[in-house]
């Protein structure tokens, strides 16, 4: 090959072996050897088999996209099965694409190739597992997708990656990648990263030194899963985080780390709940969530009770800054466990140590509460050992172990022979002045034979089902 002027050939991609059979290029279909596409009603659908050429962003318009003057119409972009590449600047700045589908034996994502595709809704794009090439710039300013998951067999994430993609909270590398070029990670909310490998390979990789500071920012989690995971709104909070807002009360489930928010500036920037956040009395972290992110419940001025399990290690900074309300933790933990965890605490939480915020140590093996007795008696008063049908009664004793007084309520659930619970929850009020121990008896209309269980709970109330103690079954 001359020497001069055929820089071209070292730049294209070669495909060896391949077919040179002719193929006529259609204007308007074609945008790749073997490679076709339509546009209807928003949805661009590229078709066939084969790469697709790679594009400019201006100059000549044999340069740019076949579909660059109806950018703006495009809201859905579809891949076939065949479709091998995405062409670089193929949907840059298609600023109202909502969804991409990307099909299994893609093989590589232009430079560019998504750049500026900021749509509130596109908060999605999963890549294949046969993905090998990732282009310069490809997720540049993607605003909106809070999750990417990098399949293996990807080397190499090009500078400027994901320049600018503010809403990125978390991200997860395969071992397989190598380098990371400069503005990779050029973002300000990055949280987590879920690295497949070990700390050393982490350690291993060669990262660009600019603009790639939310790299050393993040947490970093060595020997992390990398499976896909989908971003859900108004459910999710973490990969593999999740939270509901019923009545007041703030659950958070799963098994992983809650992200880190900010206080103001973008809507994906601030925790999801923040808008209801003066609607939140009681929030409840179920046992498998790690982390409390940083400004997860700041200045939450209506949040009186906060339930911790034992799985949380890691509060943030200002995760409860200001909570002034908050005036009962109840956690899964000792007292000894407690103090560990306070003294890792982030700055910005110091009302989780005040003497006002009353720690319940819900973990040991004595309970605010215990139910000591729970008999079922028939119309005559008669003890039985399963349940009655017709008229009968459900005796319940209840002991107080902590000794701080502490108001709760009992809640008696009937179930049927499939383990269903059935309508018609009985409850009962226990004061905060009960002494040692209360007896009360409730009469159950069984008519129907449906009942063949009962199980009582201990709660704190009506309206913040935390439990204070395990729940006691009838018959045993």
């Amino acid at each position: 090959v001359g020497s001069d002027g055929n820089g071209a050939l070292k730049n294209a991609r070669v495909h060896c072996g391949a077919s040179i059979a002719y193929k006529e290029f259609v204007p308007g279909v074609t945008c790749g050897r073997g490679v076709t596409y339509s546009l209807q009603n928003g949805v661009l659908t590229v078709g066939g088999s084969g790469w697709m050429w790679n594009y400019d962003d201006g100059g000549y318009d044999y340069d740019v996209a076949p579909w660059n003057t109806q950018k703006a119409s495009i809201t859905s972009v579809v891949l076939g099965g065949g479709v091998k590449c995405v062409g670089d600047y193929a949907f840059k700045n298609c600023h109202s694409l909502a969804s991409v589908s990307l099909p299994e034996g893609l093989e590589e994502i232009g430079a560019s190739a998504f750049e500026n595709c900021d749509c509130k809704d596109l908060i999605n794009i999963r890549l294949p597992s046969t993905l090998r090439r990732l282009g310069r710039g490809a997720f540049y300013n993607t605003d909106y997708i809070r999750m990417f998951t990098i399949p293996s067999g990807v080397t190499e994430l090009p500078g400027s990656l994901f320049k600018w993609s503010g809403g990125l909270h978390d991200v997860a590398i395969p071992k397989s990648v190598t380098s990371i070029g400069n503005y990779a990670f050029d973002i300000s909310n990055l949280c987590d990263v879920h690295y497949e490998g070990t700390q050393a390979e982490w350690d291993a990789i060669t990262v660009g030194s600019d603009g790639n500071g939310a790299l050393k920012n993040a947490r970093v989690h060595c020997g992390a899963s990398i499976a896909y995971k989908e971003f859900v709104p108004g459910v999710t909070c973490g990969r593999g985080v999740t939270y509901s807002l019923q009545n007041g009360t703030l659950t958070v489930s799963g098994s992983g780390w809650m992200w880190n928010w900010n206080n103001g500036g973008y809507e994906y920037e601030a925790a999801p709940w923040y808008g209801q956040r003066e609607a939140i009395t009681n929030v409840v972290m179920r046992d498998g969530v790690k982390c409390i992110g940083r400004n997860a419940f700041y200045y939450y001025t209506s949040l009186t009770d906060l339930t911790l399990p034992r799985s949380v290690s890691v509060i943030e900074k200002d995760a409860f800054y200001s909570c002034k309300n908050l005036t009962d933790v109840w956690y899964a933990g000792t007292e000894a466990e407690r103090y560990e965890l306070l003294t890792i605490v982030e700055r910005g939480n110091e009302r989780l140590d005040r003497e006002d915020c009353v720690w319940h140590y819900l973990g040991l093996e004595t309970p605010p509460f215990r139910v000591e007795e729970l008999k079922v008696l028939n119309a005559s008063g008669k003890a039985q050992t399963s349940v009655p049908t017709g008229q009968c009664f459900v005796r319940l004793k209840i002991t107080r172990i902590e000794q701080r007084k502490t108001a709760a309520t009992v809640i008696l659930a009937a179930y049927d022979k499939n383990g269903k619970l059935l309508d018609g929850l009985l409850f009962f009020e226990v004061d905060a002045d009960l002494g040692a121990s209360a007896t009360v008896t409730l009469p159950v209309d069984n008519s129907a034979g449906q009942i063949k269980t009962f199980k009582a709970f201990v709660v704190k109330s009506l309206t913040n089902l935390t439990p204070l103690c395990e729940a006691t079954v009838f018959p045993e």
